[in-house]
């Protein structure tokens, strides 16, 4: 088995299999240096919470962009947004992330990047809505 310990904390020894199918996806990025972080361990996917002003971890487009330029290539950048308008997409798509993580309603207009939908524990109902939407390239489901 191909493990690769994740922590540099003598108090934490965990590994991960990397053979899985598992992607690791940190979520809520304010700082270049947290994207060094997740450069060192290797993750998949990095996260950074998007015009959403309730959310202590908030950031403009200039910091996203600014922790993106720090992050390896093979991290993908993941804009998090909730019920975004249609400009605020085209600013996401134009700042280079890979992928946009919506939750609530998506915009009926055509989204250039792929959409990761969302879904809280208490919205499992609107699943239905959108299982069969082509634009979207997989689900997160969040509590």
């Amino acid at each position: 088995m191909n493990t690769q310990n994740i922590y540099n904390n003598k108090d934490k020894d965990i590994n991960i299999n990397t053979n899985s199918n598992t992607k690791i996806k940190i979520c809520g990025l304010t700082s270049p240096a947290e994207a060094r972080y997740l450069n060192e361990n290797h993750v998949d996917f990095a996260g950074m919470v998007l015009f959403f002003p309730k959310s202590k971890r908030n950031i403009s487009i200039e910091q996203a962009k600014e922790i993106m330029a720090v992050l390896d290539a093979s991290i993908k950048r993941v804009a998090v947004v909730v019920s975004p308008y249609i400009e605020q997409v085209r600013q996401i798509e134009a700042a280079g992330f890979d992928y946009i993580q919506i939750h609530g309603e998506i915009p009926e207009a055509a989204i250039a990047i792929p959409i990761l939908k969302a879904f809280n524990v208490s919205d499992m109902g609107s699943y239905e809505k959108y299982h069969n939407d082509s634009r979207i390239a997989g689900y997160v489901f969040d509590a």
